[in-house]
């Protein structure tokens, strides 16, 4: 059985995963896209009517009467107009759409019996539709030139936006024909390709394992199983040698340093800090730092005497004109303040793609005879000191 649903499982799969995106489509998408379509269209005539209304009243205010029915004309034949009327102050039609009659009062029976109270008022223009409705209304007072009285009359239209709306989900649904088609053309090749890399293997072996079980001796699962896992357990093996090696090798250099009493510094030449051992801070008297040191404070530590010496030995080793790092100078404990002649060496062990260093690594020691000169100066120095006081 596990065998058989291994086999149908990628066809299973792009079946429930190509279901579930139709179903999303079709229950969440397409609603969602009737009605950002009607938003849409919402938008569009309150833009159109707001700019017809602003034209009229321009063409008004000159007292081109004319003109401005001209305009209501022409927009009352515009794509999903029902109906417009243009309305005097007296309540006389002065332009409409088809089957409004001009030059007569304005009708008393719906939709112009909402209209009535409202001619003679000034109010802003209004655009607004029902919620999951098509149907979109329209009205806003305009002001006549005075032949016509003082009182504003006002300019209402309506809209089915259906025709509007229609075009709009078409696109939408062309290209979510477009989606499912490229959907089926990618993932049906990809589940043939999985099933026939993965699972075909899978479901032998599944087979093989319950025969194994059953206490048969089968092919594909016995003599795969202990290639692979002597496969496993050889890089398992390999790894665990290379990092045994690995610590052991370091725990010998840091055995060595400490008997060579070197330091050792390892510079990130990007970062601008220096990461070094114990030792290192040992030899100079200083407390062993919890993060990594400013290379800039390190030099600034160097006497200034010889600090222009390690400078340009360092560009030196940075720009390729040495290979090694060899320089004594003096350095300046924190502690107690005083200099010591120290010996550093090291090199360049990283290379960026530009050429540039990226990494320098070398070691710092104490130099033997300028240590028991100093040791020399400091004892001479308490002898004096005693003989003052005695």
């Amino acid at each position: 059985m596990l065998g058989r649903g291994l086999v149908h499982l990628p066809w299973v799969s792009a079946l429930l995963l190509y279901s579930a995106v139709v179903v999303i489509e079709v229950l969440v998408a397409r609603p969602g896209e009737e009605e950002g379509a009607r938003v849409a269209a919402l938008d569009a005539i309150r833009g159109s009517f707001t700019r017809d209304v602003r034209v009229m009243e321009s063409s008004m205010s000159t007292g081109a009467v004319d003109n401005a029915r001209v305009i209501a004309s022409a927009s009352a034949a515009m794509p999903g107009i029902e109906l417009l009327v243009l309305v005097d102050p007296s309540g006389v039609v002065v332009a409409g759409s088809e089957g409004v009659p001009t030059g007569q009062p304005l009708p008393a029976n719906a939709p112009f019996d909402q209209l009535l109270p409202r001619l003679g008022t000034t109010f802003p223009s209004e655009v607004h539709r029902e919620a999951g409705s098509n149907v979109v209304e329209a009205v806003a007072s305009m002001a006549f030139p005075p032949p016509y009285g003082p009182a504003p009359g006002l300019l209402y239209a309506r809209w089915n936006i259906e025709p509007l709306v229609t075009p709009m989900l078409e696109s939408t649904r062309q290209f979510a024909i477009l989606l499912f088609v490229l959907f089926g053309i990618v993932v049906v090749p990809v589940q043939f390709v999985v099933y026939w890399l993965f699972t075909r293997r899978l479901q032998r072996l599944a087979v093989d394992a319950q025969a194994f079980g059953r206490g048969e001796r089968t092919g594909l699962f016995l003599d795969s199983l202990p290639d692979q896992i002597g496969a496993i357990s050889g890089l398992l093996r390999e790894a665990t040698t290379e990092v045994a090696e690995r610590e052991v090798v370091a725990q010998r250099l840091e055995l060595a340093l400490e008997s060579a009493n070197a330091g050792v510094w390892d510079w990130d030449i990007p970062g601008k800090v220096i990461v070094t051992n114990v030792q290192y801070h040992t030899m100079l008297g200083d407390e062993v730092p919890s993060a990594p040191l400013p290379a800039e404070a390190l030099l600034e530590r160097v006497h200034p005497d010889e600090v222009d010496k390690v400078r340009g030995m360092i560009r030196e080793v940075l720009r390729k004109e040495r290979t090694l790092y060899n320089i004594e100078f003096r350095m300046r404990g924190l502690r107690d303040g005083q200099y010591r002649w120290i010996r550093s060496t090291g090199r360049v062990v990283e290379w960026g793609p530009d050429n540039r260093a990226l990494r320098m690594l070398g070691q710092l020691q104490i130099i033997i005879g300028c240590l028991l000169l100093c040791l020399t100066d400091k004892v001479h120095t308490l002898l004096v000191m005693l003989l003052q006081h005695s």
